[in-house]
C-alpha cells in the first residue's frame, strides 16, 4: 500500500546471483533452452530437443548438476508487466508475488491457498483485491468455516491421492486430496493462483500434479521450494531428478519462471562447487504462457 491506502505494484530487485564463471557445458546446454524456446510450437521436435537436454544433463557430474538446476530456479525466464505483492512485503516472510498478466481479474478469480500456519495476509490480500480464496491446512487445528467474506478455509492437505486419514505425516491422521480432486470438489474451472507452502511435501505432490495433468487449467503457481539437507550430499542422480521433474512439470506445459525470492534470513546450504553457498528454501513464481 502507498501512503494513500492505494495498493501499488511491487518493485524487486534483481534477486539472482553474479555469476563470474560458468563450465562450457552450461552455455551448450542454455543454448538447448533457447532453440527449445523458438520450436515450442512443433512438438515433435521439441519432444526430441527436451530428450537431448536430459541425456546431456544425465552425463554432468553432481556439482555441474546441482549448478545447472539452481541457474534453472533463479534466472527468470519471462518478464511479468504487472506485478502485485500480497501478503507481507519483502524481505518478511507470509507474502507471494502475484502476475496480472495472465488476467486475473477481480471478480472473477479462484485462488487456491495450500499451508496457512495462521498467516492469513496472502489469502486475505487476495480477497480483498476481489478473489474467491480457498484456503487449505490440517495442521492448525482450525475446523472448515468461512474465515471472511471471500475466503473459505479447509482442515485439509495437499498430497499425491485423496485420504480420509492419511497417517505418513501426522499420527492422528489428516484428510488430503490432490489438486484435481479439490478443483473437482469445488466445480471450479480454472484456477488463477495456485499457492504451495507445504514443508517440502511438494517432492511428494509435484508428480501427482504432472501425471494428473491439472496445470493445464492453472495460471500461475508460486510455491516455496525446499530441498532437504545439504543439496550436494545427496546421491549421485539428485539434482539431474530435480531438474527433469521441474522441466516437465512448467517448462514442458508453457509455463516461465517470472520470480524468485532467496530469502536472506535462511541458513545458507552447500550447493556444490559451481553453485556455490544458497539458501535451500527459494519462493518461486511460475506464469502459465498459454494464458497470457
Amino acid at each position: 500500500m502507498d501512503r494513500n491506502g492505494q495498493r501499488v505494484t511491487s518493485l524487486r530487485g534483481e534477486h539472482i546471483p553474479a555469476w563470474d564463471y560458468w563450465p562450457i557445458c552450461f552455455f551448450v546446454v542454455e543454448s538447448a533452452f533457447k532453440k527449445q524456446a523458438r520450436e515450442r510450437q512443433k512438438p515433435v521436435e521439441k519432444s526430441l530437443q527436451i530428450n537431448r537436454t536430459f541425456e546431456y544433463i544425465d552425463k554432468l557430474n553432481k556439482h555441474q548438476a546441482w549448478g545447472l538446476f539452481y541457474r534453472y530456479i533463479t534466472e527468470p525466464q519471462y518478464k511479468c508487466k504487472q506485478e502485485l505483492r500480497m501478503g507481507n512485503e519483502l524481505p518478511k516472510d507470509g507474502g507471494w508475488t502475484i502476475c496480472l498478466d495472465v488476467h486475473v481479474k477481480p471478480d472473477n478469480c479462484y485462488v487456491y491457498s495450500f499451508g496457512i500456519a495462521q498467516k492469513w495476509g496472502f489469502d486475505d490480500d487476495m480477497a480483498e483485491y476481489g478473489c474467491n480464496v480457498y484456503s487449505f491446512d490440517p495442521t492448525i487445528g482450525l475446523d472448515d468455516h468461512k474465515h471472511s467474506d471471500n475466503v473459505w478455509f479447509y482442515n485439509m492437505g495437499l498430497w499425491d491421492e485423496d485420504s480420509d486419514n492419511m497417517t505418513e505425516r501426522s499420527a492422528s491422521g489428516w484428510k488430503c486430496k490432490t489438486v484435481n480432486s479439490i478443483r473437482s470438489m469445488l466445480k471450479h474451472n480454472v484456477i488463477d493462483v495456485l499457492k504451495i507452502d507445504i514443508e517440502g511435501c511438494e517432492r511428494r505432490v509435484f508428480p501427482e500434479i504432472l501425471k494428473s495433468g491439472v496445470l493445464r487449467y492453472v495460471k500461475q503457481i508460486a510455491f516455496e521450494l525446499h530441498i532437504p539437507g545439504e543439496p550436494i550430499y545427496h546421491p549421485e542422480g539428485t539434482a539431474q531428478q530435480y531438474f527433469k521433474l521441474y522441466n516437465l512439470l512448467f517448462e514442458n506445459q508453457g509455463f516461465k519462471l517470472f520470480f524468485c525470492w532467496l530469502s536472506p534470513w535462511k541458513r545458507l546450504t552447500d550447493w556444490g562447487s559451481v553453485a556455490g553457498n544458497h539458501t535451500k528454501n527459494l519462493e518461486l513464481g511460475w506464469i502459465n504462457t498459454h494464458y497470457l
